[in-house]
């Protein structure tokens, strides 16, 4: 928040880091806060403070339940801390490269791709990285050049033009899905902020290189937010800088 609000000149209502995991941090109105600092607030004279969501482990209580799907589990069953960080795992970007090499997996498997020709790179945990997404996406339409490479990256050489294709929507339909819930839970808190003029800065390695995740992020907002709070979009330095009045 002190960053975005540097960055900006003026004012950052929400602070959100969307990299390898994800947090965000809000100004609430301190007559609002009823829970767990009582004594605290008590000394407390001013009229708003500082909240640190950690709403990367939302989801940690079975909350999310319904929004895993059989791929979210299995990656989250083989990961260094199972159960935890939920959220952190459903929109960061430490685990999107490996939910798509598991569905890769199983539509290999299925004969659904590659003819049912992987590779033991394709098969091996972890060798998909977060990057082959963005790298994937930003080939032009019809280039596939680094759709090509990262093929050859994993030691897959037979390959159709559809298989490419169903690759890239696998890339498109995972990480959408992360920006969709990182813009819903942004949406939550403007929606409870409610306040005009509103500031929120958006940082992080996922949110910054991936080639559509800011846009995706943005038009989901505009989706999810009250229809009377109206959604301007400025971009300032490396900040993304969403203004809500």
């Amino acid at each position: 928040m002190v960053a975005a609000a540097h960055e900006s000149g003026g004012e950052c209502h929400i602070g959100v880091i969307i990299a390898t995991g994800t947090n965000a941090s809000y100004m609430e109105d301190t007559s609002k806060i009823k829970y767990g600092l009582s004594k605290a607030i008590a000394a407390y004279n001013y009229p708003e403070m500082i909240i640190d969501t950690e709403w990367g482990g939302f989801g940690d209580r079975s909350e999310a339940d319904y929004i895993l799907t059989q791929y979210d589990k299995i990656v989250d069953s083989r990961s260094e801390h199972p159960g935890v960080n939920t959220f952190d795992k459903l929109v960061g970007g430490k685990c999107m490269g490996e939910v798509v090499r598991v569905v890769l997996e199983k539509l290999t498997r299925a004969r659904v791709l590659f003819n049912g020709k992987g590779s033991d790179a394709l098969f091996q945990q972890d060798s998909f990285p977060t990057k082959y997404i963005s790298e994937i996406l930003r080939d032009e339409s019809g280039s596939y050049v680094h759709t090509r490479d990262i093929l050859g990256e994993l030691g897959i050489d037979h390959y159709s033009f559809s298989d490419m294709l169903l690759l890239r929507e696998v890339c498109v339909v995972v990480s959408r899905r992360s920006a969709n819930l990182g813009a819903a839970a942004i949406a939550c808190v403007l929606n409870r902020v409610r306040k005009q003029n509103m500031v929120v800065g958006i940082d992080g390695s996922t949110y910054k290189y991936h080639p559509f995740f800011d846009f995706w992020v943005h038009d989901k907002l505009k989706e999810l937010v009250d229809p009377g709070l109206k959604v301007g979009i400025a971009y300032i330095s490396l900040i993304n800088f969403i203004t809500v009045r």
